[in-house]
């Protein structure tokens, strides 16, 4: 269909249209200033192309205009020094000074379990509210990956601590009671924490609750949110390196073979709604039927998706994961 050739132009090509992902590498000079950001509360600045905060108390940063109600993001953040300190990210923010009414994830070094020089414990909090955590396995890492995922009602958070690129942990779903509409996206910290490499997707890509063990020969299902009614290509990749299209942009897979033959519509028993519209609430799904051959035990591979309407590109999912197990 005419969508699944528009999409193979762009990534051959690397043609600029204003897909609505956003990255912010910080590549700023140090000190105060930081385009393009808004301070909720506390200081804020960048040190060696890294965001930090400073001050005491929990610190709220937003990216200016970057409104969302779902939504992904990712970042980097590091251990500066064994004292008391997090980082995290930032969603449903109302905007202004205010430090509630908010969705937030946060990586941390807790005394306990210990030991303090590494990062220890994640959490997501709805605030005000409870939060639900998970600690960090060993061995712990001083810099991190981190993703948030938040959708409806919940919320994810996803932890690559060895940085290999496959996110190992999951945290939640923290089932949110109050935060559902629409607000900034952001980050937050508590202090000497550096942050890096802010991504956001404007569009969602999670696995459906009801799928079976990722096993050689059964069928997956991938639930798909973006801009209400319109047409949507997925593709998945054996890679997450992101290819480039112009001022910015990134659908993040890789342009390999599994790329192309997702993307392609030579294979439609396997990948099965991969080129399709979404419903008028946003929604749709793809699935993948894993072929039966042991030889796929151990492989990961990543499905994303992106929305069109007559201007091009106009919403890009993160990347879902999956690892077939025996």
């Amino acid at each position: 269909m005419q969508l699944r050739s528009t999409l193979m132009i762009l990534i051959l090509l690397g043609t600029s249209l204003s897909a609505q992902v956003f990255v912010e590498p910080f590549n700023y000079p140090n000190g105060p200033n930081i385009p393009g950001w808004t301070t909720v509360n506390g200081s804020w600045a960048i040190n060696n192309g890294r965001l930090y905060a400073t001050g005491s108390g929990w610190r709220y940063i937003n990216r200016t205009g970057l409104t969302a109600k779902d939504c992904v993001m990712d970042a980097e953040f590091f251990l500066i020094t064994s004292a008391l300190q997090f980082g995290g990210l930032t969603a449903r923010h109302p905007g202004g000074s205010s430090t509630t009414n908010l969705v937030m994830c946060k990586i941390q070094n807790n005394s306990s379990p210990g030991p303090a020089t590494a990062f220890n414990r994640c959490y997501i909090y709805e605030r005000p509210g409870a939060s639900v955590y998970k600690d960090v396995p060993i061995p712990r890492p001083t810099s991190v990956f981190c993703r948030m995922i938040i959708l409806d009602k919940n919320a994810w958070m996803l932890v690559d601590a060895d940085k290999n690129g496959i996110f190992e942990m999951v945290v939640g779903p923290k089932v949110l009671t109050s935060v559902f509409t629409s607000g900034l996206a952001g980050m937050n910290s508590y202090g000497p924490c550096e942050m890096d490499n802010f991504k956001f997707y404007n569009a969602v890509i999670i696995n459906d609750s009801g799928n079976p063990t990722p096993r050689p020969g059964v069928a997956l299902q991938f639930n798909l949110r973006g801009k209400p009614s319109h047409s949507y290509q997925a593709a998945s990749s054996l890679g997450r390196t992101g290819i480039p299209i112009g001022s910015g942009r990134i659908i993040p897979l890789a342009a390999d073979p599994l790329f192309f033959l997702s993307a392609s519509g030579a294979a439609p028993a396997m990948f099965a709604n991969y080129s399709y519209s979404l419903d008028p609430g946003g929604n749709g799904f793809v699935r993948i039927a894993l072929p039966k051959l042991p030889a796929l035990v151990g492989i990961t591979f990543f499905t994303a998706f992106v929305t069109f309407d007559t201007s091009g590109i106009n919403g890009i999912s993160n990347d879902h994961q999956v690892t077939i197990v025996s």
